[in-house]
């Protein structure tokens, strides 16, 4: 079961950073369309799996 739950949250945040690199899409709205339902349950599944906030990663890698 942990895995499958890993395994979801994993592909959840592969398609919020495509999200984030690609548009201009609020945070709320990237987590609600990825799947966290909100914005907190994003930015901690991107600091426990990539060590990075979403903001930062839109800084980043996004759109310029």
């Amino acid at each position: 079961m942990r895995f499958l739950l890993r395994a979801t949250a994993r592909l959840r945040v592969e398609a919020a950073r495509r999200a984030l690199e690609e548009g201009t899409l609020p945070m709320n709205e990237i987590a609600r369309l990825v799947g966290f339902g909100d914005e907190q349950s994003l930015r901690r599944a991107m600091l426990a799996s990539a060590a990075i906030t979403p903001s930062e990663y839109r800084h980043r890698f996004g759109p310029s």
